[in-house]
């Protein structure tokens, strides 16, 4: 997984289904440390309430662990979103803080295809999009 994340210039924040991280160069090399955990964006102390969740799997219904989620905004003007990525935990569950909007959502991990769908996210709603990845050819 590090080697996803070994080109970015830093500072680098990944959103997990637990939190946000803000990694610096030493996190990338050792994912497990943490500068720091809070939430941002349109959230409270229960989490996020607007914005995209949803679930990576694969084909026969595993989930896809540290798949990375990126939303690209379709409005025109398009909505500002927060230079990170959201990585899937161990049950394949990604969470995406976003302003209310159009978007699409593509999903990467390593030995799988690539994939795109689009969402839409209304204030105070947290859309569900769900991903089945197939192995890479």
């Amino acid at each position: 997984m590090p080697k996803l994340f070994s080109r970015l210039i830093m500072p680098v924040a990944i959103w997990t289904a637990a939190g946000l991280c803000a990694c610096d160069q030493s996190e990338r090399e050792d994912p497990s440390r943490s500068v720091s955990s809070s939430t941002s964006g349109d959230t409270d102390a229960s989490g996020i309430h607007t914005g995209v969740k949803g679930r990576v799997m694969t084909a026969d219904d595993k989930p896809v662990v540290g798949a990375v989620v990126l939303p690209e905004s379709r409005d025109n003007p398009a909505q500002a979103i927060p230079e990170m990525a959201a990585v899937t935990n161990e049950h394949g569950e990604y969470q995406w803080p976003l302003r209310p909007g159009s978007y699409s959502m593509s999903v990467t991990a390593q030995g799988f295809e690539s994939m795109a769908k689009p969402v839409e996210v209304e204030q105070g709603q947290l859309a569900t999009l769900n991903f089945t990845l197939t192995p890479a050819r």
